[in-house]
């Protein structure tokens, strides 16, 4: 008698090798903003795709302390592309940070003042454009030592992450009178959100901080303007950068304290209250760990239960070759099961 395990695929199903639980945009780099007209001088702007997927980039190495070197070179954006060919008809290959570095293949290529072409071709491939889209070999600008000072983690989560219950987003720290005047009843509306989330099952409430506090960056000190990358946001000299709207996601970059508030730095160098925003708790789903094809263990093809047990059960079945009798086991949400790559049919019903 051959026995064996098959499941009854009720709901939506999926495979995945290893890795963390999907979620929106969980890679990006940088937020949907929307920023409104203010009083101080900041210009109006709308961006509706600032945040990019990681997926694309090119892997350009980590971070490391910032100096001057003549064959590396940076961005002072958010964001700078990697062109397929020198010029801006090309496919773009991916992308870089502020503050990250990528090195020249051919140092003597780069441009001096007076000169043509601004196209040098960088490693490990493609070109880009030095002294366009923010693109620098200036490695002692302000923009990109910021940038040094917080990259982004080569993990699934780069960044910490939380959600906006509407915030004003600063261009640099305010004075308490400052915060005060732009967000009037602040101890009031802390009292809202200690009540809010006391409401909240255990398990679905979020965590005091969407990470851990450290020291105040060393260029914000002072009440100094942040550093820009997204620099056609914010006016010089300007107090605020914008509005987050509420159920905006923004990615994190620091957490500090200033005048009694905690405040967070986010990936476009923006500065926003921690207690406007919902922290995000990231998940603690992890894959299948596969083996190889000659080797014992876990193999393609799997099945995944995405939906509550609840809601679409997936029932496990017992086959002996004959027959199909149903046990008493469900695969449960976030559940799995390694199945036979061919499909039985019995009496009409595929298993």
């Amino acid at each position: 008698m051959k026995c064996g395990v098959v499941a009854i695929v009720l709901g939506l199903v999926g495979c995945q090798q290893r890795g963390v639980e999907p979620t929106a945009n969980a890679a990006a780099t940088a937020s949907d903003v929307r920023a409104e007209q203010t009083n101080d001088g900041a210009p109006s702007m709308v961006s509706d795709s600032i945040a990019v997927d990681a997926s694309t980039s090119l892997d350009a190495g980590p971070s490391t302390a910032v100096g001057q070197s003549d064959h590396e070179l940076s961005t002072t954006h958010v964001l700078s592309w990697i062109w397929e060919k020198p010029h801006y008809k090309a496919v773009q290959l991916g992308w870089f940070r502020a503050g990250s570095r990528i090195r020249y293949t051919e140092p003597d290529a780069r441009p001096k003042s007076g000169q043509g072409s601004c196209w040098v071709p960088v490693e490990p491939a493609g070109y880009v454009c030095v002294g366009r889209d923010g693109t620098t070999t200036d490695l002692q600008n302000e923009s990109v030592k910021a940038g040094a000072a917080y990259p982004a983690k080569s993990e699934p989560l780069p960044f910490a992450y939380g959600m906006s219950y509407g915030a004003s987003l600063y261009a640099r720290v305010p004075t308490d009178k400052e915060q005060h005047d732009t967000e009037q009843d602040i101890e009031g509306w802390r009292k809202q959100v200690v009540a809010m989330h006391a409401k909240m099952p255990e398990d679905r409430r979020p965590p005091p901080f969407a990470m851990e506090i450290g020291e105040t960056p060393s260029f914000l000190r002072d009440y100094v303007q942040s550093p820009p990358i997204v620099p056609w946001a914010v006016g010089k000299g300007a107090l605020k950068a914008g509005y987050a709207n509420s159920e905006t996601r923004l990615a994190f970059v620091a957490a500090f304290e200033s005048d009694h508030r905690t405040f967070y730095l986010t990936s476009e160098n923006f500065l926003v209250p921690a207690d406007r925003i919902k922290p995000a708790k990231p998940s603690t789903f992890h894959g299948v760990e596969l083996s190889r094809e000659a080797e014992d263990g876990v193999h393609f093809p799997i099945v995944w239960a995405r939906l509550p047990s609840d809601k679409v059960p997936i029932q496990i079945f017992s086959y002996d070759g004959d027959k199909v009798e149903k046990t008493d086991v469900i695969l449960k949400q976030k559940g799995w099961a390694q199945i036979d790559p061919h499909e039985i049919n019995i009496k009409g019903t595929k298993y």
